[in-house]
């Protein structure tokens, strides 16, 4: 997946969480691993349907401390609900990146902007 990032230049990646579960120290240290690595890329993590057992776990590790609450969807009754609010999200930033450019700049032709949807249900990056 870091190739993948890396050589489409994506600025944005949700990963969904839903199928998370009781998540262990060597699953959270990997996470924390790759959310720091992307975040020093300049690539936004967007953490969608985390589990309340998931969520009580980054507060025990203190997530909040040093990732953005606003980057964490929790999970909802509905089916893909915190998926889409993370999509919308990403979008929403990005429009506003764009705009910002268009008013200082002209904005090249190519768009490297792409979001992926990521779903692992043996660990993460495996």
């Amino acid at each position: 997946m870091k190739q993948r990032i890396e050589a489409q230049a994506v600025k944005f990646v949700v990963l969904r969480l839903k199928r998370v579960r009781n998540p262990d120290v060597v699953c959270i240290e990997r996470l924390e691993h790759f959310l720091r690595e992307e975040n020093a890329h300049g690539v936004t993590v967007l953490l969608a349907g985390v589990r309340p057992d998931t969520a009580a776990v980054f507060a025990n590790i203190n997530l909040e401390s040093w990732f953005p609450a606003a980057q964490i969807f929790p999970e909802k009754e509905e089916q893909y609900s915190s998926t889409m609010k993370a999509v919308r999200f990403a979008l929403a930033t990005l429009r506003a990146l764009r705009s910002r450019r268009r008013k200082s700049r002209r904005m090249s032709t190519s768009r490297p902007n792409f979001i992926i949807l990521f779903e692992r249900r043996r660990g993460i990056g495996r």
